[in-house]
Parts: C-alpha cells; structure tokens; sequence
C-alpha cells in the first residue's frame, strides 16, 4: 500500500507539471500572435502613411477659366507647354472657357500666364492706335518640383500714330553670382575648409526696354 500510495503521488505531480507547461505555452503562444498581430497593423498603418503621401504630391485639380478677350482654343496651344506630365486643357469654344486638369501648385502659374495673354484688341481711330501693352519676362529660378519661376511685368496703355515709335521699360533684374573654387579635400574640411577656398561675387544688373511701331493694314 505505502508503494502504491508513492506511485500514484508521483504520478499526480508528473500530471500537474505537464498541465502547467501545456497552459504557459498557450499563453506564450498568445502573446507572441498578439505581437506579430500589432506589427502587422503597423506596417499597414505605415503603408497608409506612405499612400497619403503619394497622393499629396499627386493631387490634382481641375479649375475653369473664362476668356474675355482671346479665343479659348489660341490660348490652348500656348499653355499646353506648362503642363505636367498627367496635366489636360480643354478648351470650349461655345462658352470662350479653358478647362485645366493639373497639379493645385501649378494652378496659380496658369492664372497668370491667362491673364497676360488674354488682352484687348488694339482700337484704331483715323491715324492713331490704342494699344494695351503688358510685356512679361519669366525665367526659370529652380527646376522643382514644382518649379519656381521668377516674372517679371510692366503694363501701359497708349495712343499711338501709325508709324511712330515708343519704349517701355522699368524691367530691372539684378543677379547675384557667387563662385567658390576650393582645393580639392583640403577645402572640405570643417572649420579650416574655408582657407583653402576662393569666393568671388559678381553682380549684373539689366535693364529691358521694348520698342514698339505699330502700323495699320489698310
């Protein structure tokens, strides 16, 4: 009986250690598909993230421009090289309007180009001509994206004879060059850099003037 009694005990104990090892890899078990679980919501949270960002620098816009002056359609072809890749314009003939499909950050630049080039007619009374004059001079000041441009515009209006000759200027831009040659290595060295380069700044200043003749076609 004391053997039998020894046994039995033993094998009560064997049964409640392999219990609790069976209940502790279940619950480590759990807790590991709980953390491979959180890491996949957060990868998807960060492929969310990134989408989001894609579609920022994608966004698109689609605005209505009416015509007053011009034609919608000679208008079309002299914007249609400001476009982006993806851009459209549309031009209806019916209504004198540019529909334009392009990225939100280029939208003010078409505006602006619209309104330089959608202008009155010159008038012509007997020997005289009424003109609207706004020239614009636009250089590119960084290649983006989205590209900066820099314009620059001057606007008058004139009664003129036919045959005369008139200026307008005021179209002043002045430009800083800097140049810095280094000895190579020596001259990208922190702190003692600077004693190996040579920096010199040059300045230009111009100045366009637009001469103008109109003539009448009889």
């Amino acid at each position: 009986m004391n053997k039998t009694a020894f046994f039995l005990a033993v094998w009560f104990c064997a049964f409640l250690f392999s219990r609790d090892g069976k209940e502790n890899a279940v619950a480590r078990e759990g807790t590991l598909t709980k953390t491979s679980s959180s890491g996949l919501s957060t990868k998807n949270i960060d492929k969310q993230l990134e989408s989001s960002d894609e579609m920022n620098k994608t966004d698109k816009n689609s605005l209505y421009f009416a015509i007053n002056f011009a034609k919608a359609a000679d208008l079309q072809a002299s914007i249609t090289p400001f476009l982006s890749g993806n851009g459209k314009i549309q031009a209806d003939s019916r209504t004198n309007t540019l529909i334009i499909t392009d990225i939100t950050s280029k939208m003010e630049t078409f505006a602006g180009l619209i309104e330089s080039l959608d202008t009155k007619t010159a008038q012509v009374n007997n020997e005289y001509v009424t003109l609207h004059v706004k020239p614009m001079v636009t250089s590119i000041v960084s290649t983006g994206p989205p590209p900066i441009v820099d314009t620059r515009t001057a606007s008058t209006q004139i009664l003129i004879k036919d045959g005369d000759t008139f200026a307008i200027g005021g179209l002043i831009r002045e430009d800083d060059l800097v140049t810095i040659n280094k000895v190579p290595v020596f001259g990208d060295i922190p702190l003692i850099g600077s004693l190996f380069q040579n920096k010199t700044v040059s300045k230009t200043k111009r100045d366009l003037i637009v001469l103008i003749t109109p003539h009448i076609i009889r």
